[in-house]
């Protein structure tokens, strides 16, 4: 068997770097891929993935649309489709519904679990998954190439490491602390660790039987509703809630990311809402606290026959120009919807005896910043990758 062509390793087996890895080996049979993971095995917590049309069309690059069939899952639908009712319930009367939502696009939802399967299902033999396996840093080698370092004092090296290790990325860390070294007086120190949104969330399920039996007139009994989220589903109502802690915004979080909660803890944060809320949180059994599509071209930029282990810093410089402006984007429309969500949006005060036709301006805002889902264009992100990696 010849050589690879280059050797990629990749820092965490989540959706990121599963993607990664089955998009350099759909498109290669020469690129030999690391995937080390600290966990046992590879596995995801959370809700359900909502796949807009950008995601899918990513997805069906690398043949998953039969998975999904075969799976018996819808498929994703061009055109409207009904969301979520947007409730304004922070008060201790009546709620009230702002915005219906009617959604560009038709996403498909998927369990995360189920979403690994499909993404382990395209990987080579090229490829190896390295459980129980926690890399730690890394350093650059004089003769080129990278050396891995694992918390058991074992080393691995490969031509490039790409972290896709979570929040708190040790990737992400050393990179950053190699910077300052170079260069103390810019400050790269301060990106080495995440700082805190002061958001919590609280992920759990109630009895959806209970609540009808309790309140047959519940909001949270029909359709989905944000910005605690609550989703009927079967016998379950799925809720999501989110809290803001004072002044938390920037803080470091020392506590641990995910937890198990007592209800009271939820309880407590809506005891002055609306009375249907504070009766759907209070029937919680599940309860977890969490600290809340560039593998595509990413994955197949790597695996373009022109790209090659001399070539690699070139070949991330034109993946850092076609992607990093779409992921800023991505990024400040979620801090943005966030504050929608929220009513601390700066152009878009909600007072607290506000009337639903107050609150006809946010409402409208928050159809406006759903739209860019229903579009595609990654096909012409890649032909825009394609046209300047032609050129190395």
């Amino acid at each position: 068997m010849a050589s690879p062509r280059f050797r990629v390793a990749i820092s965490g087996g989540g959706i990121g770097g599963l993607a990664l890895a089955a998009f350099i080996c759909f498109h290669s049979n020469d690129i030999a891929v690391d995937i080390y993971e600290t966990k046992h095995e590879i596995s995801s917590i959370g809700a359900g993935i909502a796949i807009w049309k950008r995601t899918w069309q990513t997805l069906q690059d690398i043949g998953l649309e039969e998975e999904v069939k075969k799976r018996n899952l819808p498929l994703p639908k061009d055109g409207e489709a009904t969301g979520p009712i947007f409730r304004k319930a922070d008060q201790p009367t009546t709620g009230i519904d702002f915005h219906n939502h009617m959604m560009p696009y038709g996403p498909l939802t998927i369990p995360r679990p189920m979403l690994l399967d499909m993404l382990k299902s395209r990987l080579s033999s090229l490829c190896a998954i390295h459980t129980s396996t926690h890399v730690i840093s890394y350093e650059e080698m004089p003769e080129g190439g990278i050396l891995i370092k694992m918390k058991d004092g074992s080393t691995r090296t490969a031509d490039i490491l790409i972290g896709c290790d979570g929040v708190h990325s040790v990737t992400r860390a050393t990179f950053f602390k190699n910077l300052a070294k170079v260069s103390p007086s810019q400050g790269y120190e301060k990106f080495c660790e995440p700082k805190w949104s002061g958001t919590l969330v609280y992920r759990g399920v109630a009895d959806r039987n209970k609540l009808r039996q309790q309140n047959p007139e519940s909001p949270a009994l029909d359709q989905a509703r944000i910005h605690v989220v609550t989703h009927p589903f079967g016998d379950i109502v799925n809720l999501v809630c989110f809290y803001n802690e004072e002044n938390g915004f920037g803080k470091p979080y020392i506590d641990p990311w995910v937890t198990d909660v007592p209800v009271k803890e939820v309880v407590d944060h809506y005891e002055d809402w609306e009375p249907a809320l504070v009766e759907v949180v209070s029937l919680l059994m599940v309860l977890m606290r969490f600290n809340p599509q560039d593998a595509h071209i990413l994955g197949r930029l790597l695996a373009h026959s022109k790209t090659t282990r001399a070539n690699l810093s070139k070949v991330l410089e034109i993946y850092q120009e076609v992607r990093l402006p779409l992921a800023n984007t991505a990024a400040e429309r979620s801090w943005s919807n966030g504050l929608l969500y929220d009513f601390i949006h700066p152009d878009f005060p909600v007072f607290p005896n506000a009337t639903a036709g107050d609150l006809m301006p946010i409402g409208q805002a928050v159809g406006e910043a759903f739209a860019w889902l229903g579009k595609g264009g990654c096909d012409d992100d890649w032909k825009k990758a394609e046209a300047l990696i032609s050129n190395i």
